[in-house]
């Protein structure tokens, strides 16, 4: 049995081990029959090749120190790491002179500190690795600790303490160790100290005996900690300098490959591809361009494919720019002969659109938007002159869609919030929206699109402009104080401006917004800057418009004081009937104090409605219809009112801002619309026209909304 073991043993041991791939040492098995042993017998190892610098470490030692003193701190350090031969070299204290040679060329380095070595401290200040862990890539040093941590091994190595700045001697036992370590700033106020320092430290003190040597070993620690910490601070400020001539160093290269890749693309053709290009693009941006690299030959026909694929991309983007800079160039020859037109058919009997809405319309945009090659003057639009009418007419028909849309959005708004005013009036039974129609709730189907239009011309149907309804100051200056009534300290709750279809359609904040002079925006074209106003023409818009159903609340109270079915009374109709109401919300007792008899103020419905919003905007409208004498009361006072103000050259129409330049009209010298005096006095100082003609020189404007007129009191018996 033993010998059959043992043959079982030693066939184990002839079975030859498995080879690894990686294993290129040739083994091969020869046994012995006489004792059963096997001997594996290896390859003797190739000698490795020699390299370039192999012949180096023959050289004599002064050449060798010679060369050696060239080199910078660490490539000498990452030299003694290269070979055996090399770091017996460098690391043997004859060598110390070679280190100090290399330490001299960086200009500002600190002194390495007497408790280091050369190859220590070039180690600390140059070689980016944690000396806990080795992870590479670790920029900060801790130069309290003359130690690199990476962020990983601080949280084992580094324990934040709290200990004061001056502590005695006789102190040491309450605070033990903590001063006498190194220490750098912590967090709230505490400091950073290394434990393995510590835990020596602590041993150091603990091994020594009695008082005065322990009292020496603290003064000797506490000066080796002051001087420590004196060498870290200039070595803090030596690495910040550090960081920011690499920094420099870096963003100069990235420079010089971009001017230098600048030149190759300007060689090929693509200068004005170069300068073209525009925000967010960017070629110092490109991964390929900002790389801090020298940029050699070898480096270009590496690199030139994508950034030529880059700039024919900016070659499409900068021809488009042109051609649209092109269109933008072409427009005031298109609305130069669109502003003929408009003064051809003065009076203004509808909306108009401006020069911005016919450069749009597709005819017109065909003619702008012709290959550069095409040259266009206004001339070019002669052709499509006829067709002008039927795309006023169009255009003129989506102003009515998109005022439809305001309605439909604003009922579907009301049936969404009708739950929550009920729900919020049942918890708070003070709650109250001046916007809710009632503080009730009924469930409402939406409107009938086929009613729509028609409910466009119902005086019910009340718009407000949310660009200048809301909080406007009342200017102390103005002659036209009464416009916004006795309002406290002259300010309006609302500067309540009722629109009402279709003028509404001509709004002027329907076409003009706002452009502060701050605006980082790029300046307007031509076709849309102002000269004389902080505003600037936009494309026609109803997203400033909302519904005010507060005020068609208003209008249906009068509506329904004359008799009038609020479901079919257009605006037309209102004018047309010329009836006047007395507000019952201002009445006041007559001076003889007569029983029943009350004064009031009396107003045409605009103008009621007006009042009702800026005096009584929260309340219910309550309003009384004027009798035919009361009527004939309220129209002297309104005459008288308006006796020194009369403007006899128009068929004696009241003073109000309606007028407009026939001769700024779509220009960038445009103004808004002004009283007439001023207009003539525009006309003379800018046009030189000392009698100027309506409609030839001047026209009034379609969409004007007249000024507030004054209290017309009247006196009503409310008996």
């Amino acid at each position: 049995m033993e010998a059959e073991s043992s043959k079982m043993g030693a066939a184990r041991t002839l079975r030859p081990r498995k080879k690894r791939k990686s294993d290129t040492v040739a083994t091969y098995i020869e046994q012995d029959p006489g004792y059963q042993e096997t001997k594996i017998l290896k390859k003797a190892p190739r000698k490795r090749a020699k390299g370039r610098l192999a012949g180096l470490i023959d050289l004599p030692f002064d050449v060798l120190f010679e060369i050696f003193g060239h080199l910078n701190p660490y490539e000498l350090l990452k030299l003694a790491r290269m070979t055996k031969e090399f770091r017996r070299l460098l690391m043997h204290r004859s060598t110390k002179s070679v280190w100090k040679a290399a330490l001299d060329q960086i200009q500002g380095l600190p002194a390495c500190p007497p408790e280091m070595s050369e190859p220590a401290w070039v180690n600390l200040a140059f070689d980016p690795h944690c000396h806990f862990c080795f992870t590479t890539n670790i920029r900060v040093v801790e130069w309290s600790f003359r130690v690199r941590i990476c962020s990983k091994c601080a949280k084992d190595q580094v324990e934040e303490v709290y200990m004061p700045d001056i502590l005695p001697i006789e102190a040491i036992e309450h605070f033990p160790y903590q001063t006498l370590l190194p220490s750098r700033p912590g967090k709230r106020g505490s400091r950073g100290i290394l434990i393995s320092e510590y835990e020596k430290v602590k041993e150091q003190y603990e091994a020594t005996e009695g008082n005065d040597a322990r009292n020496a070993f603290i003064l000797e620690r506490r000066k080796f900690v002051s001087d420590i910490q004196k060498h870290s601070s200039i070595c803090t400020a030596w690495a910040r300098t550090q960081t920011f001539d690499r920094s420099y160093e870096l963003q100069q290269m990235r420079t010089d490959r971009r001017l230098a890749i600048i030149a190759k693309l300007e060689a090929l053709g693509y200068a004005e591809d170069v300068a073209g290009i525009r925000f967010p693009d960017s070629l110092g941006d490109h991964d390929l361009v900002k790389k801090p690299q020298k940029l050699t030959d070898r480096v270009w026909s590496n690199i030139k494919g994508p950034i030529i694929d880059f700039m024919e991309e900016m070659r499409v983007k900068r021809l488009a720019r042109e051609h649209a800079q092109l269109v933008v160039d072409r427009k005031p020859s298109a609305i130069a002969n669109f502003r003929d037109y408009k003064n051809q058919h003065l009076p203004l009997t509808d909306i108009m659109p401006e020069g911005l809405e016919f450069c749009d319309f597709p005819p017109v945009k065909t003619i702008l938007e012709q290959p550069t090659e095409v040259a266009v003057d206004e001339s070019s639009f002669s052709d499509i002159m006829p067709l002008i009418p039927d795309l006023i007419l169009e255009w003129r028909n989506s102003l009515d869609t998109q005022l439809i849309e305001v309605i439909k959005k604003e009922d579907a708004t009301a049936r969404i919030r009708g739950p929550y005013r009920l729900m919020m009036s049942i918890l708070w039974d003070g709650y109250d929206d001046y916007d809710d129609d009632d503080r009730s709730y009924s469930p409402r189907p939406p409107l009938d699109e086929d009613t729509l239009p028609d409910m466009l011309k119902l005086a019910t149907t009340v718009f407000e402009c949310g660009a200048c309804s809301r909080s406007s100051h009342i200017d102390s200056s103005s002659e036209s104080t009464d416009e916004f009534e006795d309002n406290f300290l002259g300010y309006s709750m609302y500067n309540v401006c009722p629109l009402f279809y279709p003028k509404v359609l001509g709004h002027l904040c329907l076409t003009r917004k706002k452009r502060s002079v701050w605006s980082w925006e790029p300046a307007p074209e031509p076709a849309k800057r102002l000269d004389i106003s902080q505003k600037v023409r936009r494309r026609w818009t109803s997203r400033p418009l909302r519904l005010d159903r507060r005020l068609g609340r208003c209008v249906e109270a009068l509506q329904t004081q004359a008799g009038l079915d609020p479901n079919t009374t257009t605006v037309d109709d209102m004018d047309n009937l010329g009836i006047w109401f007395a507000c019952l919300r201002c009445v006041y007792p007559t001076t003889n104090r007569k029983k029943g008899l009350y004064e009031t103020d009396a107003f045409m419905w605009r103008d009621a409605v007006k009042h009702h919003g800026v005096r009584h905007g929260c309340d219910d409208p309550l309003w009384r219809k004027l009798d035919t004498e009361e009527k004939r009361q309220a129209r002297e006072a309104y005459e008288a009112i308006f006796a020194k103000s009369v403007e006899t050259a128009v068929e004696n129409e009241p003073r109000n801002k309606s007028w407009l330049c026939v001769h700024c009209r779509d220009t960038q010298a445009e103004i808004e619309s002004t009283e007439l005096d001023v207009m003539k006095a525009h006309l003379l100082d800018r046009h030189d026209i000392q009698e100027p003609e309506l409609d030839k020189d001047y026209y009034k404007d379609y969409a004007a909304v007249p000024i507030f007129p004054p209290r017309c009191t009247v006196v009503i018996d409310l008996k």
